[in-house]
């Protein structure tokens, strides 16, 4: 004689993309869910948020993103324009980005575009 299921043991439970997310990154390092690597470095920079110009220094970068060494305090998904030597060349290039993250020494900010290079003073 065959047992009958009931409904929870015949299918399971669907879940939303965001708990599948949350379930696989929990398991891993900030490294290893990184998509670029990240490169230490000392750089001064400005950027500017709400037609305001900040100042700080650039403490990592990678393709994807910074984190700017800065007193001012920022919220998550505002938007910046940074300026750094991001170019393989060296020359200052601005890039668009978004604060995804911030604590009481910096912001992490997530590139979203880059704009055309400046000249370097």
């Amino acid at each position: 004689m065959k047992k009958d299921k009931t409904p929870s043991q015949a299918t399971p439970k669907p879940f939303g993309t965001n708990e599948l997310f949350e379930r696989g990154f929990r398991k891993m390092s900030n490294k290893e869910a990184r998509i670029f690597a990240r490169f230490p470095c000392s750089e001064d920079t400005h950027f500017a948020a709400n037609r305001e110009l900040f100042q700080g220094t650039i403490k990592n970068v990678s393709e994807g993103g910074i984190y700017v060494q800065t007193r001012q305090r920022f919220v998550v998904g505002q938007e910046v324009v940074v300026a750094g030597p991001f170019g393989e060349d060296r020359q200052d290039v601005k890039r668009y980005g978004k604060v995804v993250w911030c604590d009481d020494r910096g912001i992490a900010v997530q590139f979203v575009r880059k704009a055309a290079p400046t000249p370097r003073r």
